[in-house]
């Protein structure tokens, strides 16, 4: 891994701090990262991820050389965090693909009441932001490809979809729907 990381390193010459920083507490980086997210593979990309922080910061290792208490706490909250960060971002993703359930097409709508409108203008009934989301997700756009059409992000999407699909069933009991979404 060690040259691995400094094959990013833009200075001058390799840094001969790095890599003694590096063989010192590189393997406490990642058993600390290894508890943190029992998983080998995060561990081995928060330990990576912390090591290339910490090689665009080669005055801050070279302050740590003389001080061993120092650098190995700094090298392990750069680790911490770097792992924490990388759980986050796994959260953050697992969270979002299940959400893809959120796709409404016609065949999921249920008859209409008697009396009263239709889907459709009840769907138009919402605010834009959530209808034109529900609408493109209806016609079996992806949420990805809704982020990119409407120029946003692919949380904001999501979040959209969800809240627009929440909104939608409150207006569709309101209207005399007896029907209920798949959660």
């Amino acid at each position: 891994m060690l040259a691995f990381i400094l094959t990013a390193w833009k200075g001058p010459k390799k840094p001969r701090t790095f890599r003694r920083f590096y063989q010192r507490h590189q393997q406490a980086m990642y058993q600390l990262a290894l508890e943190l997210t029992a998983s080998p593979s995060l561990a081995e990309d928060a330990t990576h991820d912390a090591l290339l922080a910490m090689l665009e910061q080669p005055d801050k290792l070279r302050e740590l050389a003389g001080d061993d208490c120092s650098a190995r706490s700094y090298a392990l909250t750069m680790a911490r965090n770097k792992a924490v960060d990388l759980i986050r971002r796994r959260k953050r993703e697992q969270q979002w693909e299940s959400l893809d359930h959120l796709t409404l097409t016609a065949d999921d709508l249920p008859p209409a009441p008697a009396e009263g409108g239709g889907i459709i203008e009840i769907i138009d009934s919402l605010p834009e932001l959530y209808s034109a989301v529900l609408k493109l997700r209806g016609l079996g756009f992806a949420p990805a490809e809704i982020a990119k059409l409407q120029g946003k992000e692919i949380q904001t999407v999501y979040k959209q979809l969800a809240r627009g699909k929440r909104l939608l069933k409150e207006k569709m009991k309101e209207e005399g729907y007896e029907y209920d979404f798949p959660e």
